[in-house]
């Protein structure tokens, strides 16, 4: 039996894949008949009519060959879609990190250069009366 919805949907894909390849019926287990029938309930396949019988037992009833419908198709895709997009936030996630990690050392640079910067400046306004004096003797003598 299974336990969970997503074992329970992984079979059913499994079950609608071996329709897709024309497995006979017969070949199928007691459980994949009966997800075979919720399959069919859900209108994921055609080509084959499920019925079950007053004791339980799912027979198959060919009308043409079986195929998938397009909700079928997409009942299938639908777990490599979910893997995708799990994928590409992990991506997504991981492209954030390594940004933050950037950002921040930008950041620290950034906070570095500007102390220095307001050093500088406030040294140079501190002594400004001096740096002027020492640029007006130069020029004299260069003259």
């Amino acid at each position: 039996m299974l336990e969970t919805l997503e074992q329970r949907e992984n079979a059913m894909r499994d079950v609608l894949r071996k329709i897709e390849s024309k497995t006979d019926f017969k070949e199928f287990s007691d459980n994949e008949k009966k997800l075979a029938k919720e399959c069919y309930d859900a209108k994921l396949f055609e080509g084959v009519v499920l019925e079950q019988m007053v004791s339980g037992r799912i027979i198959a009833e060919y009308r043409h060959e079986p195929r998938l419908t397009l909700k079928g198709v997409q009942f299938i895709q639908a777990k490599k879609n979910q893997k995708l997009q799990a994928k590409k936030l992990a991506e997504e996630h991981a492209n954030e990190e390594t940004e933050r990690k950037k950002d921040r050392k930008y950041q620290l640079l950034a906070a570095v250069f500007s102390g220095i910067a307001a050093s500088l400046l406030a040294l140079f306004i501190q002594y400004f009366d001096e740096i002027i004096s020492v640029v007006f003797a130069l020029i004299q003598k260069l003259r």
